[in-house]
């Protein structure tokens, strides 16, 4: 798929994108050998059909320190893409990770210097690992929101900013997760923006000291400025006995909306083995059906993890596209599956 003849560049963590008849696609690549010290982000265009549409792009603008995990999404009919950039140095000079992001212009043809997302003080526990992870974006006509894992306070934390012109400034970082104590663990946010309304987020959360993670949810409804107390969405614990029972592990979300509905899939090893679950809500994330199988191994010892979901609008006849790993087969594979998604 890029420019480089195959097995001469590694090519990591790619990220799709489609509107209309345009797709896009954007990995990160290690600059020289398998250094992960020393990174680019890339995007290729396409057509409907998958035929290329011209060179590969460069969206970062730095040589040298690692770049990982890119996340894109559309304003219009152009790109904007975030990262993880080591191009900055902690107060010794060591080097930290920040989220980085850059807008594309003429159809991701060209980008704008890269900005940096992630801003505000930090913990002085944290002064030499103010380090961010695993950023996600969505966008609602000009309004960009991109959502990190953060370590400013000596947790890893949920963060947000929002962007009100597609992505060339960005706004004060608001956090997003409420538990107050330490001891926990945040990660990989999903965000669903509605065209007109809130703004949706699920991430992995182990907080307290508990054994289990689980997947936490919260709302925005005021464009990202602050956000509801945070419930957990999965019902792992549903006539849980924590006396006789083994907690279980739910994470990974993958977070879709439209209109008032939200759609949500994530790894869940509450059946022995990790399996593909789903949820639905139909009043705007107030409540959440019980959880339903994605995945069709029934009680066999293979992993399913990672999902990825997305959205097909067809009016009463919504699909809900799902896809993740799968090692059924004795080696990965990726599998999909769909159903109508439309209020039962």
């Amino acid at each position: 798929m890029s420019d480089h003849p195959a097995g001469a560049v590694a090519e990591l963590n790619p990220a799709i994108a489609v509107r209309g008849g345009r797709v896009f696609v954007v990995w990160q690549e290690f600059a020289a050998g398998r250094n992960d010290d020393a990174g680019r982000i890339a995007l290729a265009r396409f057509d409907a059909r998958g035929t290329k549409r011209g060179p590969d792009v460069r969206v970062d603008d730095h040589d040298g320190g690692g770049k990982w995990v890119p996340a894109i999404a559309l304003v219009g009919h152009d790109p904007v893409v975030a990262w993880v950039d080591e191009r900055d140095v902690g107060f010794e000079g060591e080097p930290v990770e920040h989220i980085y992001a850059a807008r594309g212009h003429d159809g991701g043809m060209s980008f704008d210097p890269a900005v940096r997302v992630d801003a505000g003080a930090t913990d002085p526990l944290a002064a030499h690992l103010d380090n961010k992870w695993g950023p996600t974006l969505a966008t609602a006509r000009n309004a960009v929101y991109a959502a990190w894992a953060d370590f400013r306070r000596y947790n890893w934390d949920i963060f947000l900013a929002r962007s009100d012109d597609g992505g060339a400034t960005w706004g004060p970082n608001v956090e997003v997760d409420d538990f107050p104590d330490l001891e926990r663990i945040d990660e990989r946010p999903s965000i669903a923006v509605e065209r007109r309304g809130p703004v949706h987020v699920a991430w992995t959360d182990l907080r307290a000291r508990e054994p289990d993670t689980n997947i936490f949810y919260a709302r925005s409804d005021d464009h990202g400025a602050s956000f509801t107390p945070n419930r957990q969405l999965d019902d792992s614990k549903t006539a849980f006995d924590v006396d006789h029972e083994t907690p279980t592990n739910q994470w990974h979300p993958s977070l879709a909306a439209d209109h008032r509905a939200l759609f949500v899939a994530w790894q869940d090893d509450r059946f022995g083995n990790d399996d593909i679950l789903f949820t639905t809500s139909f009043d705007g994330g107030a409540t959440f059906a019980p959880a339903e199988r994605v995945d069709d191994t029934g009680a066999g010892p293979s992993e399913q993890s990672r999902p990825s979901l997305a959205l097909a609008p067809r009016g009463k006849r919504r699909l809900c596209y799902v896809a993740w790993e799968d090692d059924r087969n004795g080696t990965s594979d990726i599998y999909l599956a769909r159903r109508a998604c439309g209020r039962p």
